[in-house]
């Protein structure tokens, strides 16, 4: 604790990444493989938005 406070070193991240992931598992529950679990921890945690079947981007022109 002490290294912690000299160094102003902090694991929150490790921890908050640690949380979000055991509620994508929670929510995972039911899929058939562990590719589907990794694909929504992907999904969710790597800041990827993919375009989606069926959806539209809009740009928005001003003129």
């Amino acid at each position: 604790m002490r290294n912690a406070r000299r160094l102003k070193l902090s694991n929150a991240i490790v921890e908050s990444t640690n949380t979000k992931l055991r509620v994508i598992h929670r929510r995972a529950f039911g899929f058939r493989t562990p590719e589907a679990m990794i694909a929504i921890a992907m999904l969710t945690l790597g800041g990827l938005c993919p375009p989606l079947p069926g959806r539209h981007v809009s740009t928005h022109e001003s003129s």
